[in-house]
Order: structure tokens, then sequence, then C-alpha cells
């Protein structure tokens, strides 16, 4: 009996065979439906930011690499105001944003702290939330001559998500 898959493990296998274009085509068909629009969001952010950082092919989806680190802001500045209230967003996008946001978003290391922050605020509880609301402040604190302090608390942070069910599950 062949089973039909439903849309995420389709985007999980075409992801895995390297088919970033039917992956970008079906998040954005998704976004247009109402389906799951803040995940396909998230999701389609993170291929493109995957692509440039990841892929690093001269040509990918028909682009350049300079044309997938242009699409990436362009898709970034086109689906993030309507989620910059939702702390789910903006944990995921303030973790991906905290790897080379400036040069390939143009968000601020300040904006991207100000983002992990407010997911923090919006659920205390959540270790993960915590970890990279503190993770985000690496900058901060080695320009202070602290960076051994932050390293011990971002480990402990680390520990800590990583032994909550919640957050590795």
């Amino acid at each position: 009996n062949h089973q039909r898959m439903n849309y995420q493990e389709k985007l999980a296998l075409d992801f895995k065979n390297e088919d970033y274009q039917s992956v970008i085509d079906a998040l954005k068909q998704n976004i247009e439906k109402g389906i799951d629009p803040l995940i396909s969001s998230v999701e389609l952010i993170y291929v493109h930011w995957f692509i440039v950082l990841e892929v690093r092919e001269y040509t990918c989806c028909g682009m350049t690499w300079e044309e997938s680190c242009d699409e990436l802001v362009r898709v970034y500045n086109t689906y993030s105001p309507r989620w910059l209230d939702d702390a789910e967003f903006l944990f995921y996008t303030s973790y991906m944003g905290s790897c080379f946001c400036e040069e390939f978003i143009g968000v601020s290391r300040k904006t991207i702290v100000e983002m992990s922050e407010k997911a923090y605020a919006m659920h205390p509880d959540n270790w993960a939330y915590q970890w990279l609301a503190f993770s985000c402040k690496q900058l901060e604190y080695r320009e202070q001559g602290r960076e051994d302090e932050w390293r011990k608390e971002n480990r402990r942070l680390a520990r800590l998500v990583l032994a909550d069910e919640d957050c590795v599950s």
C-alpha cells in the first residue's frame, strides 16, 4: 500500500535530496494558502539561509551565490514583519541571524539580541530561549574582556537545554 506523504515529509525528502527549489515553491504555496504560515515562513527563511551558508555553489535554484544572498534578504524582509510578535519566529530567526546576520540579512547584531531577548521575555521558562538570548551577547562580553565568564554561563545554559525534554524533542 503506497501512502500519500504529507507535505512535511515531502519537504524533508526534497530537502534531503537537495531539491531546494521544490522546497521553496512548496513553502511559498503553503504561506499563500494559509497552511502553517508561521512555520512555513521560518522554514522558507531557513532554506535560503542554508543555501547561502551551506550550499555555497555558484548556482543554486537558478541563482548565483550573490543573488541567493539578495534573495535571503528579500525573503526575510517579506515574511518577518507579520511574525515579529511571535516568540517562536523570533527564536528561530534570531538563532539563524546570530550567524552572519549583518552580512546576509542586513539585520544588526543589536536587533538580533533584541529579538532573542523578546522571545525569552515571552517564555521565560523556556531554557532554549534563555540560552539563545544569553548566547547572542557573546560580542558584548568579549568587548568587556569577560568572554570566559560568557563561555561558562553559555555552557551551563546549553546543558540545561539539552537536559530539558521539551527543548530537545
